[in-house]
C-alpha cells in the first residue's frame, strides 16, 4: 500500500480491532501484531480520535475498544481516515486536475523534494501492482503526466471516485448531464435497470471526460458489439447532440470506443445487447468448483443460485482489467484479516486443480472472486424475531449482495418488517420518499438520512443482523 507509515498503521489498528468480537482487542496483544511501542500506539489513538470524536478508540482494563456510531462502518472509518493522506490527495489532484508543478506546490503546499518523494511513491506503487502507469513530468506543459495503459489508468480514477468522492459528484453539473445521458438511454429502451448499474456508467463516463479533456485517448477497437452500438446510437439524435455537446467532440465510432471506455459492458446491459467478448461461460465447470470448495469447508454440497453463478462468471470474465480497487478493498481486507488459513489453502489449491488461473491471472482478482464466493456460501439460517419496522436499502453494492442482505433480514425477522430495495437513481430518493421509512440501510452518510442511518456492512455477518435486534427493532 502507497499510504504514509502513520496512515498504514492507523487502518491496520482499526482493521485488527474492527474484526474482533465485540470490536475488542487487548493493548499487549494488538501492539505486538502491529510491531509499534505503548508510546506510539497511544498517540496514533489520540490522532485517530483528533479524526474522529474523543471516544472513537477508548482503552479499558488493557483492553483497546472500538466504540462505533450505528453509521459507521469500515469503509466508511477509512474513508475519512484516507482522505488526511497527502499521499492520496496528490494522485486525486494530478489526475484529475492535471496540475502543474507550481500548482501542485501552491495548492498542495508541498516543497520541491516532497513532491518529487510523492510521485516516486506512486510510481514504484504501480510497479509493485504491475500497472503500466507513470505520473511523469512533460518538459513542455511544465505539468505532471499521468501516462500509460488508458484502461488502467481510468479504472484506478474510477475507483477512487467510487471509495473517496462518489456523494459529493451529484453536484457537479457536468456529471448531472452525463446522467442525463444515461437515463435517456435507458427510459428510450424502457429497461428498469438498477440505478447501481447507471451509476457505474456515469461515474465512468465523468472519468472519461476528464480524461479525454486532459488530451488522452483509449486504443480504438471497433468490435461487432461496439459497431452494434454505435448503429443504435446513431438513430438517436437526442443522444448525440449530448455526447457532442458534453465532451466536445463529433460523434463518431472511435469517439464511441473512448467515451465509454472500460465501462462498455455496462451500457451493453443497459441497452439489451449481449456481449460477445464474454469468454467464461463454462458454468458446470464453476458450479463443480463451488461444490467441492463447500465440501472442503462446510462438509456439505452448496449450490448457488442462477444469479449468483453469472456473478462469479463476470469476475471471471472481466479478468483482463486487472484494477479491483483504488486504495480501499474489503476483498484484500476480508482475505487478510477474515478469513481462515483453511478456506484460503483449500481455495488456492481448488483454483490449480480446476485450472482457473487463467480466468483469474491476478492476485486482485483471486482474492475479489474469493470474497464474493464466501459472502454467498457462509450464512446460516436465522431465528424468529418479535418486531417491526420500515426499512430501506440505498446502495452501490452489487444487487446480488443487497439481495442477500435482504433475504438474511426477512429470514430473521418474518413479517414483522417491511425491506425495500431502492433500485431508482440517487437524484431521485428525497425527503418524501425517506420519510416514508423508519431506517435507511447504506454506505452513503447523506445528511438527509440523519438519525434513521445504519451503516451498510461491507460484509454480512451474524453480528450485523444481530445488532439489528437492539438497534432497529428494540425489544
Amino acid at each position: 500500500m502507497v499510504l504514509e507509515k502513520n496512515i498504514k498503521r492507523y487502518l491496520d489498528l482499526i482493521t485488527q480491532v474492527y474484526y474482533q468480537k465485540n470490536h475488542s482487542m487487548y493493548k499487549n496483544t494488538l501492539r505486538d501484531s502491529l510491531g509499534i511501542s505503548v508510546k506510539t500506539m497511544d498517540s496514533d489513538i489520540e490522532k485517530i480520535n483528533h479524526i474522529f470524536y474523543d471516544d472513537f478508540i477508548s482503552q479499558k482494563n488493557n483492553q483497546i475498544v472500538l466504540n462505533l456510531d450505528v453509521n459507521q462502518g469500515l469503509k466508511q472509518i477509512y474513508k475519512s481516515i484516507i482522505k488526511t493522506s497527502t499521499v492520496v490527495s496528490y494522485f486525486f489532484e494530478v489526475s484529475m486536475y492535471h496540475l502543474t508543478l507550481s500548482e501542485i506546490y501552491n495548492d498542495l503546499y508541498l516543497s520541491e523534494s516532497m513532491e518529487y518523494r510523492l510521485r516516486k511513491a506512486w510510481n514504484n506503487h504501480f510497479v509493485n501492482k504491475n500497472y503500466n502507469v507513470a505520473f511523469v513530468f512533460n518538459n513542455e506543459t511544465k505539468k505532471i503526466d499521468l501516462i500509460g495503459d488508458e484502461n488502467t489508468i481510468r479504472s484506478l480514477m474510477r475507483y477512487m471516485l467510487y471509495e473517496l468522492l462518489i456523494e459529493d459528484l451529484y453536484d457537479n453539473l457536468q456529471y448531472q448531464e452525463i446522467n442525463e445521458i444515461v437515463e435517456l438511454i435507458s427510459n428510450k429502451k424502457k429497461l428498469n435497470i438498477n440505478y447501481v448499474a447507471k451509476d457505474l456508467v456515469s461515474g465512468a463516463l465523468f472519468i472519461s471526460l476528464i480524461r479525454i479533456s486532459q488530451g488522452y485517448e483509449t486504443d480504438f477497437k471497433a468490435d461487432s458489439t461496439l459497431k452494434s452500438l454505435f448503429k443504435y446510437i446513431s438513430k438517436e439524435p437526442q443522444i448525440v447532440k449530448k455526447i457532442n455537446d458534453i465532451f466536445n467532440v463529433k460523434f463518431s465510432l472511435k469517439v464511441l470506443s473512448d467515451v465509454f471506455c472500460g465501462r462498455l459492458s455496462d451500457l451493453i446491459k443497459l441497452l439489451g445487447y449481449n456481449n460477445k467478448r464474454i469468454g467464461f461461460d463454462n458454468s458446470r465447470k464453476l458450479v463443480s468448483f463451488v461444490s467441492a470448495y463447500s465440501r472442503s469447508i462446510y462438509n456439505k454440497d452448496i449450490y448457488l443460485k442462477k444469479n449468483e453463478v453469472n456473478l462469479l462468471k463476470g469476475i471471471c470474465n472481466f479478468s483482463d482489467f486487472q484494477v479491483s480497487s483504488f486504495i480501499y478493498s474489503p476483498h484484500e481486507l476480508y482475505w487478510r484479516w477474515v478469513a481462515s488459513e483453511k478456506a484460503k489453502d483449500a481455495f488456492n489449491s481448488l483454483i490449480i486443480s480446476y485450472r482457473m488461473t487463467v480466468d483469474l491471472p491476478t492476485t486482485e482478482k483471486k482474492i475479489e472472486f474469493f470474497f464474493a464466493l464466501n459472502n454467498m456460501l457462509n450464512f446460516g439460517n436465522l431465528e424468529e424475531s418479535i418486531s417491526n419496522t420500515k426499512i430501506l436499502i440505498v446502495s452501490r453494492y452489487p444487487p446480488y449482495y443487497q439481495k442477500r442482505i435482504e433475504t438474511a433480514i426477512n429470514e430473521r425477522y418474518h413479517e414483522f418488517v417491511d425491506l425495500m430495495i431502492y433500485e431508482d437513481s440517487l437524484s431521485k430518493l428525497d425527503e418524501q420518499i425517506i420519510s416514508s421509512y423508519d431506517f435507511i440501510i447504506s454506505e452513503f452518510r447523506l445528511p438527509s438520512f440523519s438519525d434513521k442511518h445504519i451503516y451498510f456492512p461491507e460484509i454480512l455477518s451474524d453480528e450485523f443482523i444481530y445488532n439489528l435486534d437492539d438497534i432497529v427493532f428494540h425489544f
